[in-house]
């Protein structure tokens, strides 16, 4: 049960850490007109929340898959949180995947 923690709490905290990183990047982005470290730390932030959504799915397979049930026992449990676990990795994802395409249309100058 302690291998889903994790995939619960990093792939939000990855989303929140790329966000304040990219505003700490944006002026040095405008300065020399280049964006290489923002999407490097995008591409990074998106392999590591990918990471956790394999991770999430893996412990869900490894307690029978299926739908979290009302059940008593430590296979309901997990089973519940391996679920909660790739959907919310899934959405933080799908944020650092948008996040990532709205620093390519905007260019970084532009206040």
């Amino acid at each position: 049960m302690l291998r889903i923690w994790p995939a619960l709490f990093v792939p939000p905290l990855v989303f929140l850490t790329l966000l304040s990183l990219n505003y700490a990047l944006e002026p040095p982005a405008c300065e020399n007109q280049t964006r290489l470290a923002m999407h490097l730390s995008a591409a990074a932030s998106l392999a590591v929340a990918v990471g956790c959504i394999a991770l999430a799915v893996r412990v869900w397979r490894s307690v029978g898959g299926g739908l979290p049930d009302d059940k008593a026992g430590h296979e309901s449990r997990t089973r519940f949180l391996a679920a909660g676990a790739t959907l919310l990795a899934s959405l933080s994802t799908l944020s650092i995947l948008m996040l990532w395409v709205v620093q390519m249309l905007i260019p970084p100058c532009v206040r």
